[in-house]
């Protein structure tokens, strides 16, 4: 029987791997740099706490409010199960009157996220539970009131 040949693999060279990372290092170098200048630049961003009103105390999450931009991003976690049809909507209140930002989305069970736009003088934010095509003026009990801090 004939013996068959042994085949190695060459070592692996260090060398491009090296190669790669030190790129890789120095990418994340200029972007922390380019990141730190332009930093100075950028409209403040406001983190809220929220917390669930007596209507639903378990409730909570944060806004990640831009003021500058007049946008939020609204997570809210601890959500009871909205029931058939319905949805939680997010609702601006400005000059004391309430206008639709949509429905919060629904993430996983319980968790709910949501862009509110256009926030101008808007003075919070408000979730309540209501029917899927509901887009007039909140009918279900207020279970998140956010005050907005004033623009500046």
């Amino acid at each position: 029987a004939r013996a068959r040949p042994r085949w190695r693999l060459p070592a692996p060279r260090p060398w491009p791997a090296l190669a790669v990372a030190a790129a890789l290092i120095a990418g994340l170098v200029a972007w922390n740099v380019a990141l730190q200048v332009r930093g100075n630049d950028r409209p403040p961003v406001t983190a809220l706490a929220v917390a669930g009103t007596d209507e639903a105390p378990v409730v909570e999450g944060r806004v990640l409010y831009a003021s500058d931009e007049g946008t939020a991003v609204v997570r809210l976690s601890r959500l009871p199960p909205p029931g058939a049809g319905r949805g939680y909507e997010l609702w601006v209140i400005e000059n004391g009157a309430p206008r639709s930002a949509g429905f919060l989305e629904l993430v996983a069970p319980g968790v709910g996220v949501g862009l509110a736009a256009g926030l101008g003088e808007a003075t919070a934010l408000a979730v309540t539970p209501e029917p899927l095509d509901n887009l007039d003026v909140p009918t279900g009990p207020m279970i998140v009131r956010v005050p907005l801090p004033a623009r500046g």
